[in-house]
């Protein structure tokens, strides 16, 4: 939700998550994104987890780039430092 939230207001539409049902008509109306956005959203929903989570890095990644390129007033130091950092894994009883 958050990428499809930056990604509109790069290119100047109004996002809700209500948008997610329609996602791909939504994703139309977009001139500023990732290349195949809607597949690749889509195909996080029935890859391997691993494979999911280097994808969707991949979509933030490419995101952060069209930010800083149509908006370099913003500072995205502290997302780009962020990307592939993993959190411990937490285990119950730890």
């Amino acid at each position: 939700q958050h990428l499809l939230g930056v990604l509109a207001g790069l290119n100047h539409l109004y996002y809700s998550t209500f948008q997610l049902k329609r996602m791909e008509r939504f994703i139309r109306q977009m001139q500023i994104v990732p290349p195949r956005l809607a597949e690749r959203i889509e195909a996080l929903f029935t890859a391997e987890p691993s494979q999911a989570i280097e994808q969707l890095e991949a979509l933030v990644a490419e995101t952060v780039v069209l930010v800083e390129q149509h908006m370099p007033q913003i500072d995205t130091g502290s997302v780009r430092a962020r990307i592939g950092q993993r959190q411990p894994v937490w285990h119950p009883g730890d």
